[in-house]
């Protein structure tokens, strides 16, 4: 295209983003548009600057076919960053899984570090629309690697392109990081359309007509420069008369092509067909003949203005021209074009090329075409172990061929076997799921139980209530016809099925109660069987499994001893576990029953031992956990500021990882910290959103009435609880009961709403010798489970028992080193004694107010200092105030008609320290007898309180 002086704005934030890179600020800048809107032009512009300012360039490209190679992105980006290859190659021989794809990416950083050294890089990636979901989440991965490197990635894109599309599914990714940017280009207006025709001059004189061709091309200036050089030789002419003989746009594109020779015209139609890049080699391959006569058609082709040499070599001059040419074959030249093409990428004995070919072939007739298609897509799928999505369409293709060689039920349903695991691993469950139920009728009509159990196998870590319900059928199904013999698959059907049981049996808010509570299998009964039946298979593999499946039915703290028995064999089987998770699941289930005991120097050593996991394995995930639990293991022990920052560097190995739910962690970590500091500004930036993209999960959601009470919005923090109010009985004991009652229980407290806080202490009553811990993985530690039973107890107006539960609490809490529980529980138990012991109430909140201010808990300081101002008024009032606290103590026991004796024996005093007190308390009232001391107390407790 000209290089007129247009896109000027555009053109000056690619130079500022160059010269911030030039200091080591990289950035990606997205260019996305329609076709033909001047994406690759603005994309070369950028090359051109910075072969200008001396920095190295590379490009990379996408292929517009649903079966090319995963990665070929960075493949082509290989040929001018060689070190790219070795990465590339090096994560073919993983398990393409997300350590594997973050190792990759920590190369592909190194590469690009090292290309950039001496002068910066400048990489294009050209058609992300076409990019794989593989490709485009590692090049999201890399963006926090740019931001430290002189690098500047531009990526071209089609906005066109975004339903249904991995790069459509992708863009929020890629966009809405800090250093990156975002360039939507839309059509040229007159002034630009009319710079643009000047700077070429077989265009030039079309500049008078700027205004109107601006609007008949919607100021595209790939339209605007096929139009006005397809009618150079005519500036006058009428252009609705001229488009009249070319009724469409491809008749335009592609009028070059009728102007060839035959066979220069075929040839430039397979070249079409392979695709937007020509091989000439493979074209002749393709064609039949020479590579001299291929490459001197394809030379009348760049004559014609087809194609272009560029630097990435031979290629039509747009996509457009290309789809033209396609759309200008025939039905019979374009399947013997795909035959051609077929043969040609086969003939190669490239691997990454079958593919290809597979796609090719599936474009002919014929059942030779059909078995030579689904011969190379099953081989490519099955090989494969990353890039779902694009391989999934391989799989797609290879059962479509298997259709139509009328191939037997049992083949057909191993090839929808490969096709639902590869869709599941993509994302697609609802097309999964689809291939799963047609596979398993055809497997059952083949007698194959075998696949019939794999195929039910594939749906798993689900939530969603409508895939749960599928799954449990075709669990059923798979059981019932599966043989005994065959354990191993039987204990794995078990304990999905569990683990499916578990989540439909939990309520999603607002939902109503099942009427039918029998058509949910128990997840206990089918956790227990699967693990007795995995066991017996001695498959370790299968064990882990069942062990993980079973330990989620049991995460609650009442399952304690049961959960004890499990991380026992758990710890057994991991050193030998090929999985980091498999390796991990004992010790992190360690760690949560050594926390919900107290046990804080076995929490401590089960963090270190997963740090030596982490970094046997170069786990992200692993060094994650560890975070989470130093993190939650630092506010239990006061130490918020390194709480903090431990929860900062699991964000970030979070969003690197990309996993919604590692990331929500971080979320949830902040609004429990908020709210046990009584600080709302702890709670991260966008909460809410957060909140509104996650199911209705009652765990979640109640957290809002939470928040919402911390800014003050009492009345809000009401109408959010509503639908909380039936959920706490009928919540089943298992995953996310502790926390789920335990939060509603305290949004309880907080508005003060006695009838739920009786609901919730009744149920959580069991749990008071423990601290909070389920085996679920909580959040934050929060301290003695007592201390929230004494706060339900004292809301519901039982102070007796919540004096009872915050005496335990402090004990608990001090023991294991908890002093924000510890000071909290204080601050309870002084509110339950404002009335019937002001002195001792009074000491209580000063404690408590003292840690508060040390600690830095804001929130609950307002209410001790609140409190301690309040017995401070009233204590003067009464005359207590004059007494010290030893005075006060023993004053009240003289109320209560207790001897000297008796009073020396409760206080651990002897009678005649006893004896001077009472003395002292009748020289400073002006008393003269004990029953004045009794009088006295009781009258000045009736008129304190709170």
């Amino acid at each position: 295209m000209p290089t007129p002086p247009v896109r000027t704005s555009q053109l000056a934030r690619i130079e500022a983003v160059c010269r911030a890179a030039a200091s080591g600020h990289g950035h990606l800048l997205l260019v996305t548009g329609e076709a033909g809107i001047g994406k690759t032009w603005l994309a070369g512009r950028a090359l051109e600057l910075a072969e200008t300012a001396g920095m190295r360039r590379a490009r990379g490209w996408c292929l517009e076919d649903p079966t090319a190679p995963p990665l070929w992105l960075w493949r082509r980006l290989a040929r001018d960053i060689p070190g790219v290859q070795s990465a590339v190659a090096a994560f073919e021989t993983s398990d393409g899984q997300v350590e594997a794809r973050l190792a990759l990416v920590e190369r592909l950083g190194r590469d690009l570090a090292e290309a950039a050294a001496t002068n910066g890089l400048l990489v294009v990636l050209e058609d992300l629309h076409w990019a794989e979901e593989l490709s485009l989440d590692v090049l999201a991965r890399l963006l926090p690697e740019l931001a430290v490197l002189p690098v500047v990635v531009v990526a071209t894109a089609r906005d066109d392109a975004l339903d249904g599309t991995a790069f459509g599914s992708g863009l929020g990714r890629l966009v809405r990081g800090p250093n990156a940017g975002h360039l939507s280009l839309t059509g040229l207006d007159v002034e630009e359309v009319s710079r643009l025709l000047a700077g070429d001059e077989r265009t030039e004189h079309w500049v008078p007509r700027a205004g109107e061709l601006a609007a008949l091309t919607d100021g595209n200036p790939f339209y605007l420069v096929s139009l006005t050089t397809e009618l150079s030789e005519a500036p006058d002419a009428d252009i609705d008369a001229a488009l009249a003989q070319r009724p469409t746009w491809r008749h335009v594109l592609a009028s070059g092509w009728e102007a060839l020779g035959l066979t220069a015209r075929q040839t430039v139609g397979v070249a079409a067909v392979l695709g937007e890049r020509v091989a000439p080699t493979l074209v002749a391959t393709a064609v039949g003949g020479r590579v001299d006569d291929a490459a001197e058609h394809l030379n009348a082709g760049v004559r014609s203005g087809l194609l272009r040499f560029g630097e990435t070599g031979l290629a039509f001059r747009h996509a457009l021209v290309r789809d033209a040419v396609v759309a200008s074959l025939s039905p019979e030249e374009l399947v013997r074009a795909h035959e051609g093409v077929a043969r040609a990428l086969e003939s190669t004995g490239e691997d990454l090329l079958l593919g290809l070919a597979a796609g090719h072939w599936s474009k002919v007739p014929g059942p030779e075409a059909a078995a030579r298609c689904r011969a190379l897509a099953t081989t490519v799928a099955a090989a494969q172990r990353f890039g779902p999505d694009r391989v999934a369409e391989l799989a797609r293709l290879a059962v479509g061929a298997a259709r139509f060689l009328d191939a037997p039920p049992g083949e057909l349903a191993e090839g929808l076997l490969l096709q639902a695991r590869l869709e599941w691993a993509a994302g697609d469950q609802q097309a999964a799921l689809q291939a799963c139920v047609e596979g398993m009728d055809l497997a059952e009509s083949a007698g194959r139980p075998d696949l019939l159990a794999d195929l039910a196998l594939v749906p798993h870590g689900s939530g969603d209530p409508a895939t749960l319900i599928v799954t449990a059928t075709m669990n059923g199904r798979a059981l019932r016809l599966l043989p005994a013999s065959d354990a191993g698959r039987r204990a794995r059907l078990l304990a999905q099925a569990a683990l499916a049981a578990a989540e439909a049996a939990q309520p999603l808010l607002g939902e109503l109660p099942h009427p039918d509570d029998h058509a949910h299998p128990d997840p206990d009964a089918l956790s227990a069987e699967a693990l007795e039946l995995a066991r017996r298979t001695g498959d370790p593999l299968a064990e882990l499994e069942a062990l993980a499946a079973r330990h989620y039915v049991l995460s609650y703290p009442q399952a304690l001893e049961a959960r004890t028995v499990l991380v026992a064999r758990a710890l057994e089987l991991a050193p030998a576990a090929p999985s980091t998770m498999g390796a991990l699941w004992g010790h992190l289930w360690s760690a949560d029953l050594a926390g919900q005991q107290g046990h804080l120097h076995a929490v401590r050593s089960t963090i270190t031992t997963i740090e030596g996991i982490a970094r046997q394995r170069s786990s992200p995930i692993a060094r994650w956990h560890a975070l989470r639990l130093t993190a939650g293991l630092a506010v239990l022990e006061g130490r918020f500021n390194d709480s903090r920052g431990s929860a900062a560097q699991a964000r970030e190995i979070a969003e690197r990882i990309g996993d919604i739910s590692m990331i929500g962690m971080y979320y949830a970590f902040g609004t429990n910290l908020g709210m046990l500091r009584g600080d709302p500004s702890e709670v991260p930036a966008g909460f809410e959103e957060m909140i509104r993209a996650t199911p209705p999960m009652p765990l979640i959601r109640i957290s809002r009435v939470q928040i919402r009470a911390l800014v003050g919005d009492l009345d809000g923090a009401r109408a959010l609880l509503e639908p909380f109010r039936g959920l706490a009985e009928r919540f089943p004991l298992g995953p996310r009961w502790a926390g789920t009652i335990g939060q509603i229980g305290m949004a309880a407290v907080t508005l003060a709403d006695a009838d739920l806080a009786a609901t919730c202490h009744a149920l959580l009553l069991p749990t008071a010798g423990w601290l909070g811990g389920d085996g679920g993985g909580t959040p934050i530690a929060g301290g003695s489970c007592a201390r929230v039973l004494g706060d339900l107890a004292r809301t519901m107006g039982d102070r007796t028992q919540a004096v009872d539960h915050y005496a335990q609490a402090i004990a608990i809490d001090e023991a294991v080193g908890a002093p924000p529980s510890a000071a909290l529980s204080r601050l309870g138990l002084a509110l339950c004694l404002t009335d019937t012991d002001p002195g001792r109430a009074s000491e209580l909140a000063a404690a408590a107010l003292r840690a508060f201010r040390r600690l830095d808990m804001p929130g609950p300081a307002v209410s001790a200092k609140s409190l301690l101002d309040g017995l401070a008024a009233s204590l003067d009032r009464s005359g207590l105030s004059s007494l010290t606290a030893r005075e006060r103590e023993v004053a009240r026991l003289v109320a209560e008609t207790l001897t000297n004796q008796q009073i020396a024996e409760r206080l651990f005093l002897s009678v005649r320290t006893v004896e001077s007190h009472v003395r002292s308390i009748l020289a400073k009232r002006g008393f003269t007898t004990r029953t004045e001391i009794v009088l006295w107390i009781r009258s000045s407790t009736t008129t304190t309180g709170p």
